[in-house]
């Protein structure tokens, strides 16, 4: 995030708003709370992994931590995604793991009241 955004999250928080990355998968909006994002990256090759479910696409080495890596079209039923370099993968931290979402691509950050 650069310092504007944070500046901005900052006074979002503090005014009582929770702030959201919105992302697109095909023609379909989801959104994962911006205080769990740790990284937003382009899409690179990952370690494949044997006998890991279809919507499990594998790991990245991230600075030395293995991310699993979760297509989320694919999860949500829609089919695998054939990821491009144009595709993102946005690193959040759920409990004390990382995971990273495959997505199509980050639309905005949105402020709920």
């Amino acid at each position: 995030m650069t310092i504007q955004m944070q500046s901005e999250t900052a006074q979002s928080a503090a005014n009582g708003n929770t702030e959201f990355i919105s992302f697109a998968i095909g023609n379909d909006q989801y959104g994962v709370n911006i205080m769990a994002v740790r990284e937003i990256k382009g899409w690179s090759d990952i370690n494949h992994l044997p006998r890991q479910p279809d919507y499990m696409r594998g790991v990245l080495n991230l600075r030395g931590v293995m991310v699993p890596i979760i297509d989320l079209r694919c999860r949500f039923g829609q089919g695998m995604t054939e990821a491009t370099p144009l595709h993102i993968v946005i690193v959040v931290r759920i409990d004390d793991k990382q995971v990273g979402l495959l997505a199509d691509r980050v639309l905005d950050i949105v402020a709920v009241k």
